[in-house]
């Protein structure tokens, strides 16, 4: 056990904050590219799936009368920071720790 707590603080200790770095950008191309990235992000998964629907929960659970094939509210956010990250990388940028 008393080897294991050096190595989980290290790893715990890595899992800090991201950003996106360019080599050669800066903060308002950054900015202007993650407006861009995010809006076509959204409208990609609106075209895709619909405009969201209020719901619970149980959203895509047929029992409640939910259509399964459209996702629930947190799976559409993860899609659309699925396919921010994929624009943002596509730009050129990566993530990196925030202090960095």
């Amino acid at each position: 056990m008393r080897k294991l707590i050096p190595i989980l603080a290290t790893v715990l200790a890595g899992c800090g904050e991201m950003r996106w770095a360019k080599p050669d950008g800066d903060t308002s191309t950054l900015a202007q590219n993650q407006a861009s990235c995010r809006a076509a992000a959204s409208e990609q998964i609106q075209r895709q799936y619909g405009p969201p629907t209020p719901g619970t929960s149980r959203q895509g659970d047929p029992r409640y009368g939910a259509d399964p094939g459209r996702p629930s509210q947190a799976d559409r956010m993860l899609l659309v920071s699925q396919a921010v990250n994929r624009c943002m990388r596509g730009r050129g940028y990566a993530l990196v720790p925030a202090g960095k």
